[in-house]
């Protein structure tokens, strides 16, 4: 399993604006890619960061994903609230603790 996690400051006062159209925008975007398994949104108010973290069964098809029209077509929809580029990296998950449920 791996975390595909990509971290980006927006620009002030945007982070409502982002998880919208995030919101609105990944279900169709990976509803047919297989390998994918879930994402989490988390924001820092504070310094306007955005922090997405998403599990992927298999690198190689995120990566592939990431190549594709589709993902750049929506990264350059979003990156008009970016203030500075984003970091995106994969990390394979060695520990994965707690209930899926969250509780």
């Amino acid at each position: 399993m791996f975390a595909v996690i990509t971290h980006v400051r927006l620009k002030p006062g945007r982070i409502d604006d982002v998880r919208e159209r995030f919101r609105r925008t990944t279900p169709p975007l990976v509803a047919e890619q297989e390998d994918w398994v879930s994402v989490t949104f988390a924001a820092n108010r504070r310094d306007d960061e955005v922090t997405i973290i998403a599990r992927w069964k298999n690198a190689d098809s995120y990566r592939a994903f990431a190549a594709g029209d589709a993902y750049k077509a929506a990264m350059a929809e979003l990156s008009q609230y970016f203030g500075h580029p984003p970091t995106i990296d994969v990390n394979e998950i060695l520990v994965e603790l707690g209930s899926p449920s969250g509780s």
